[in-house]
């Protein structure tokens, strides 16, 4: 039987441990956007179960906040995580970068000027109505290797057939794309 002492002293070196590996519980990137359950229209019960086996694969991959440089917009949630991957475009081979996929209600110029002061130093880059910002001021082609091996932050308006349910009310996606 331990004595009050002996808890104490075990509670302590128990919380020092935590303290020492940086807490026991690592703190994810963003929230993840809550599940909705399903729907109904006329008293039919719908399902969405392409959303739900995305929204279950970003809860998997979710990082760590730590491990991201760029920091999540405000009030936004994630929707979708992915691990880094291998492609290859015309006969170059490269590494996609891991990503997060965020939704929020603001609107791009807000979520645009938000990252522009949070990523001193990164380059602001529009390519064909969407806008970037991207680590480095060197080649960046978005959908070329440059795009895929290079942590930045892509932000587009978002468009209805993109939406989830879990998230109707999103105007605006948020990729990041990190190391």
């Amino acid at each position: 039987m331990l004595t009050t002492v002996s808890r104490a002293v075990f509670s302590a070196i128990i919380l020092t441990a935590f303290a020492t590996v940086g807490g026991a519980f690592a703190e994810p990137y963003a929230p993840l956007v809550k599940d909705p359950g399903k729907p109904t229209i006329e008293g039919q019960e719908l399902g969405y179960p392409l959303e739900k086996m995305v929204l279950q694969e970003a809860a998997k991959n979710m990082p760590d906040r730590g491990a991201v440089e760029q920091p999540p917009y405000p009030g936004a949630v994630v929707v979708n995580a992915r691990k880094a991957g291998k492609g290859s475009t015309n006969g170059v081979d490269y590494t996609v970068l891991p990503s997060v996929i965020l939704h929020t209600t603001d609107d791009v110029a807000t979520v645009v000027a938000f990252y522009v002061e949070a990523l001193p130093g990164w380059t602001k880059y529009d390519y064909f109505g969407m806008d970037y910002l991207y680590k480095g001021s060197g080649e960046f082609k978005p959908m070329e290797k440059s795009g895929y091996e290079t942590p930045h932050v892509a932000i587009t308006k978002l468009h209805s057939a993109m939406k989830y349910h879990a998230m109707p009310e999103a105007v605006t996606e948020i990729t990041i794309f990190y190391n």
